[in-house]
């Protein structure tokens, strides 16, 4: 194990533990009806910049995603854990160069920690 960690630097994987990895309580209308979301600011984060490029606000997208889960085929009984699903697939479907170029101008992003992000932000910069 001790050899692992000499090869293994989590903090160049992940970034540093920072306000990205707290969790925060919201109050949020969804279908009507105010309720309460726990989620890390890492994914409030993604889910404004997901409401955003959708011309919604974050409500309309909470409800947007309440209606997928409960319409899906598969059950989910944990509305938190789906949402943090949506934003992870969000992320990794979202190559393209304003996305990626979003993230790594947020020094504060996590994702835009990653070097193949900065990476391929980099090249899309430069032709």
């Amino acid at each position: 194990m001790n050899e692992l960690n000499n090869h293994l630097d989590l903090n160049t994987l992940f970034g540093p533990i920072n306000s990205e990895w707290t969790s925060t309580t919201r109050s949020i209308r969804i279908n009507g009806k105010v309720t309460s979301v726990r989620l890390e600011n890492f994914y409030w984060r993604v889910l404004t910049d997901i409401a955003e490029s959708q011309n919604l606000m974050l409500s309309q997208l909470m409800t947007e995603l309440s209606r997928m889960a409960k319409n899906s085929e598969t059950e989910h009984t944990n509305f938190t854990s789906f949402v943090r699903v949506c934003c992870v697939r969000y992320l990794e479907k979202s190559n393209d160069t304003e996305i990626a170029a979003k993230a790594t101008e947020n020094s504060h992003s996590l994702y835009s920690r990653r070097p193949e992000v900065q990476q391929h932000a980099r090249l899309q910069a430069v032709g």
